[in-house]
């Protein structure tokens, strides 16, 4: 899921959002067993000022998706939310 979202821009970044929608379905999976590899997995989402407004957004609508859910670990939460403001 790492190297998905780190190494294949193309698929990560498609327009639909999907590669964004994935990487958040896999985020909030992962949380059930491990919150260190799920900080991790969030980092990418959090760069979404770099991005053209149309993607910054979809990015942005996942990262309120997990920040929004409850249990999430608070490492994960911080990163996230701190990434919002």
């Amino acid at each position: 899921v790492s190297t998905f979202a780190n190494f294949n821009p193309s698929c990560f970044h498609d327009p639909s959002g999907g590669g964004y929608r994935f990487l958040a379905d896999q985020i909030l999976l992962v949380d059930r067993f491990n919150p260190m590899t799920e900080a991790r997995l969030v980092q990418p989402l959090c760069a979404w000022e770099r991005f053209v407004p149309a993607l910054g957004t979809l990015m942005k609508k996942m990262l309120n998706r997990i920040v929004g859910t409850d249990g999430l670990p608070k490492n994960v939460f911080s990163l996230a939310s701190k990434s919002l403001d």
